[in-house]
C-alpha cells in the first residue's frame, strides 16, 4: 500500500478502484483466508448426467454434497495446508494448480453472483483499515487449534483476540530512513 499511496496520502487519500486493481498481495492474503475458511464449507449439487469416479458411479440425479474446507485443506493440492501462505497465490504458483481445488464462492453455473463484488468490498474495508491501524494477535494462534462451526457458515467457537492500535505514520517514516 506503500507503493500505491506513500507515506504522506497513506492515510488521507481515497481508496479507488484502480488502487484496489494494483494491491496484488492484498489479493494474495485474502485468497488464501478463505482457502483457510471458507465463509460457506460446504455445498450441494446435484449430478447432471451419470458420473464415474474411480470405480463407482453416480447416477445422474444424485444429491451431492462438495466439503470446500477439506478441498481447501487437502494436501494433494497444498503442502503444508494449515500454513498460512499467501504466496500460494502468487501467478507463478497457481498455473499448475487445478482450478476444482478453490472454490470459495463455489464453481460453475451456480457459484456465487456477487463473487467480484465480494472481493472488492473485502479489499476495500481491508486496505482502509490496515492504512490506519495496525493488527496484532495477542499470541501465535496455530491454525489446527482453531475450532470451528461448520453450520450454514463457517465461524470459530472460541473468539480469536486481536490488539488493534493506531497506525503511527512518523514511526513508519523513521523506520523507513534508517533503513535508506
Amino acid at each position: 500500500m506503500l507503493d500505491i499511496y506513500g507515506l504522506e496520502t497513506l492515510k488521507s487519500a481515497p481508496i479507488k478502484y484502480d488502487d484496489i486493481q494494483r494491491m496484488h498481495y492484498l489479493d494474495c492474503i485474502i485468497k488464501e483466508t478463505l482457502r483457510l475458511f471458507p465463509v460457506i464449507p460446504l455445498i450441494g449439487r446435484k449430478v447432471m448426467e451419470n458420473l464415474k469416479i474411480g470405480d463407482h458411479i453416480l447416477p445422474k440425479g444424485t444429491d451431492v454434497i462438495i466439503p470446500i474446507i477439506y478441498l481447501h485443506r487437502n494436501e494433494k493440492y497444498w503442502p503444508n495446508p494449515l500454513t498460512f501462505d499467501p504466496d500460494r497465490f502468487l501467478p507463478d504458483k497457481i498455473k499448475d494448480r487445478p482450478s476444482h481445488c478453490y472454490i470459495p464462492f463455489g464453481d460453475g453455473p451456480r457459484n456465487c453472483i456477487g463473487m467480484n463484488y465480494g472481493m472488492i468490498a473485502i479489499k476495500v474495508i481491508l486496505a482502509t483499515l490496515v492504512r490506519a491501524f495496525v493488527f496484532k494477535v495477542d499470541k501465535s494462534i496455530d491454525i489446527k487449534d482453531i475450532e470451528l462451526n461448520a453450520y450454514i457458515m463457517l465461524s470459530t467457537i472460541k473468539p480469536l483476540k486481536v490488539k488493534i492500535e493506531k497506525r503511527n505514520l512518523q514511526q513508519m517514516r523513521e523506520n523507513m530512513l534508517n533503513a535508506i
